[in-house]
């Protein structure tokens, strides 16, 4: 009997263990300031409202270009982002090299808090492609 059981919870946890999370659409774009691309900026995507969806995020590359990942719990990323509204925030600080003074803003400040940036996205069920976020 107790062998039964065992199996049976083993059917059980292994079945709940293997569900993939949903493909998401894609969502990428750009980001510049001043006319030039941001490299290392930290693009952040937050819900609009409170509901299931989640945040997500990205960092440009020299390009000023980025690519959307989705945390999907326990550390772990999903390229894409679920449709839906989203308030957006960018954010790029120097570090101090001897860590004696904050960090400081490389981008004007009102951009680093999705409160205050007023960018949105809107992503539609089939994604977004060329996002472009100008930052002045």
């Amino acid at each position: 009997m107790h062998r039964l059981r065992f199996t049976w919870l083993a059917v059980v946890f292994s079945a709940g263990c293997s569900s993939a999370p949903p493909e998401l659409p894609p969502l990428s774009g750009t980001v510049t300031y001043q006319g030039a691309p941001v490299q290392g900026a930290i693009v952040v995507l937050h819900p609009a409202e409170a509901g299931e969806l989640q945040p997500a995020q990205a960092t440009t590359d020299s390009n000023g270009q980025f690519a959307i990942s989705t945390h999907i719990g326990q550390g772990a990323y999903q390229p894409g982002l679920a449709p839906g509204k989203y308030l957006v925030e960018i954010s790029k600080r120097e570090v101090a090299s001897d860590f004696t003074r904050p960090p400081r803003h490389l981008l004007p400040e009102k951009y680093a808090s999705a409160k205050t940036s007023e960018l949105t996205a809107d992503v539609p069920a089939e994604g977004v492609e060329e996002l472009e976020f100008t930052l002045e």
